[in-house]
């Protein structure tokens, strides 16, 4: 309340001030009559009693919203505990998206492969630059060793964004790496079918090696978009037994990519018990009907034939009969 107190007088000190040079820059009174100045002192005295108290409610006026709209806002919110932690999820969400938003700007100073690699050493990753077999890291100091403008001849050829929380949105900085031919996502929990969709169509025709180790929200949808990459050469995935028909799906990866190596997969292992189980069961259920389509595929043959031998036997008898009859 003091410092309301305090700042109130401040505003009403500097307000009272400017009214004064006003009223000191006017134009000279001498010549007014007596009824003209009472009118005058008049009328200073309104429009100064008027100047305090709107200065008073202008200090009082929020800048931003008031606590009454914020508490009226928080009124229509369920304040349970999973809706507070939803909210606070979607907070940290937002920011972790906002921090990670493709500013055109640095794009335009250093060049699409600097870009990106400012970006993910920023944040943990780390790169290789085309003829250096050295991986460029943030320093201790935690500034990023590469050159703050576009440099030509600077391109990445393999980048590493393990254990980092790049977001879908992210992969926006990641675009036009002509030399890329590597991607590590090793442990990156928030990579889901999503990116891998976007890596796979952006470098479909370049990417040789691909890491997506322990990325638990990626799942056999995802993991079909990985036959786009023609010049895949090394594809590792250990760690993703979340997904229960792994061993199939890369059996078809390496139909669909000739020389494709799949790491961390071993593609002989059986099935799970309760997999069999359900094919057993399937192939139990689709056996009987086998059984009646037989049956009744064979009905009408039966009865054809049974209608053959009738006609065969009635004839012969039939001829029988005659020479009988002629002999009489």
């Amino acid at each position: 309340m003091l410092g309301l107190r305090c700042r109130s007088g401040r505003h009403l000190r500097r307000h009272l001030t400017v009214l004064r040079r006003q009223l000191a820059s006017g134009a000279n009174h001498d010549n007014e009559s007596p009824s003209q100045r009472e009118r005058r002192i008049m009328d200073e005295e309104e429009k100064r009693h008027s100047l305090e108290f709107y200065s008073v409610f202008e200090l009082l006026k929020p800048k931003q919203a008031s606590t009454v709209e914020l508490l009226q806002r928080f009124n229509t919110m369920k304040f349970s505990k999973e809706a507070v932690v939803e909210f606070l999820e979607d907070k940290v969400k937002e920011n972790r998206v906002l921090q990670q938003r493709f500013i055109e700007e640095r794009h335009q100073i250093l060049g699409f492969d600097l870009a990106a690699a400012h970006f993910i050493i920023a944040r943990g990753g780390r790169v290789r630059l085309q003829g250096d077999p050295r991986w460029v890291t943030r320093s201790p100091e935690g500034s990023v060793p590469l050159p703050g403008r576009y440099t030509h001849g600077m391109y990445v050829e393999e980048l590493d964004a393990s254990g980092t929380e790049i977001v879908y949105e992210g992969l926006e900085n990641f675009i036009r790496l002509s030399k890329l031919r590597a991607l590590y996502l090793r442990d990156c929990p928030f990579v889901d079918d999503w990116c891998v969709d976007r890596v796979c169509g952006e470098y479909r025709h370049t990417l040789q090696h691909l890491d997506l180790s322990g990325c638990r929200r990626v799942t056999e949808t995802g993991l079909e978009g990985v036959a786009q990459l023609k010049e895949l050469k090394t594809l590792t995935l250990e760690r993703m037994d979340h997904i229960r028909i792994l061993p199939y799906i890369c059996l078809l990866l390496e139909d669909a990519i000739p020389g494709l190596e799949i790491r961390g997969v071993d593609v002989l292992q059986p099935p799970p018990d309760d997999m069999l189980a359900a094919a057993e069961s399937q192939s139990q259920l689709e056996a009987p009907g086998g059984d009646q389509s037989d049956a009744a595929a064979q009905a009408p043959a039966d009865a054809q034939s049974q209608s053959s031998d009738a006609t065969q036997s009635g004839s012969a008898s039939e001829g029988q009969s005659k020479p009988g009859s002629t002999a009489t």
